[in-house]
């Protein structure tokens, strides 16, 4: 085997310890998945080097992983005994790293997060918040049907202060557009979380950033109605739609929202820079000096009582009349 670091008799000794045990079982982990998938890097079109899996393996191998494993213990008790050489170590860290980045986004983590992932009802933290996340869908629809069909039997809604009936049902025609919002963002996760499971690229860390998704999709939906009533098709026609529709649209994708307020933004409020201000091109009417016109002593004259505004204009006048003198 072929490694970037001789190991030699004088090396400074890592000792085994719990921290060790646990990252180079990780590195087996992703090493294994690697080869029994047959993964390939699509991004970088790299195949995975042979100096990586041996240097891997032989790490395993020294610290006697395997038998970490059946005991199922940190580190033996009282303190690890064994150790292994400096340059070995850092043979498996750069093993490590070149593994883990032909891997990407497949770490230890994702694999250990999607265990079990797709057999039968399993209790991988990728599947429990898949199931939660179904649960605020329902959540989400049961609102929303409740809510329709409360419109539908009692309605139609009217203005004012009629009735607590129709105050309700008010209440209901305000919140549909939110609540099919989030019925969006959770159909739009739920169908990118298929593909991170398959993939085995969940990463229970980033969970915040999912459940952010789902609030900003509420928001989306009952503020995307705010701005547009219909979108544009390819062929330029305008196909109306119902709140609902929109609300459910921008809580799926929040860049149609985001984009939608971004032309709004740029038609209120333009940008002016230098290239869209056109210079006047209109011919100005000579100033006649000779028959009528006005002469320098009148010119000095307003200037001297004009406003703070008007002086700019005077003191223009008074030059180009004087080029002409």
């Amino acid at each position: 085997m072929t490694t970037s670091t001789t190991a030699r008799d004088d090396d400074p000794a890592v000792p085994v310890t719990a921290a060790v045990l646990d990252e180079v079982a990780d590195a087996i982990k992703l090493l294994d998945h690697a080869v029994s998938s047959g993964f390939a890097n699509a991004t970088t079109k790299e195949t995975l080097p042979e100096t990586v899996v041996a240097s891997i393996k032989q790490i395993g191998a020294l610290v006697r992983i395997t038998e970490w494993r059946a005991k199922d213990k940190p580190a033996d008790e009282g303190g690890s005994s064994r150790t292994i050489k400096a340059s070995e170590w850092a043979d498996f860290e750069s093993a490590y790293y070149k593994l883990a980045r032909f891997m990407s986004p497949v770490t230890a983590r994702t694999l250990a997060d999607t265990e079990n992932a797709g057999r039968g009802w399993s209790d991988s933290p990728a599947q429990r918040f898949t199931r939660l996340l179904w649960l605020v869908a329902i959540c989400y629809a049961t609102f929303i049907v409740l809510g329709e069909w409360a419109q539908m039997r009692y309605g139609p809604v009217q203005e004012g202060d009629v009735d607590i009936p129709n105050t309700l049902l008010q209440f209901f025609q305000i919140l549909i557009p939110y609540a099919y919002g989030g019925l969006g963002a959770c159909a739009s996760l739920l169908r990118a979380g298929h593909a991170y499971i398959y993939e085995r690229s969940f990463d229970v860390r980033r969970k915040p950033e999912y459940w952010n998704r789902v609030v900003l999709g509420t928001i989306s939906g009952g503020a995307i109605i705010l701005f547009v009533n219909y979108v544009s098709g390819d062929n330029g026609t305008e196909i109306k739609l119902s709140g609902a529709a929109l609300g459910f649209i921008g809580g799926y994708s929040t860049d149609f929202l985001f984009n939608t307020i971004e032309r709004v933004v740029a038609a209120i409020l333009p940008k002016v820079g230098i290239s869209s201000v056109r210079q006047d091109t209109t011919p100005k009417p000579a100033l006649d000096v000779t028959s009528g016109g006005l002469t320098l002593k009148d010119l000095l004259e307003k200037y001297d009582g004009a406003a703070d505004a008007d002086k700019a204009m005077y003191k223009a006048l008074i030059e180009k009349l004087r080029d002409r003198i």
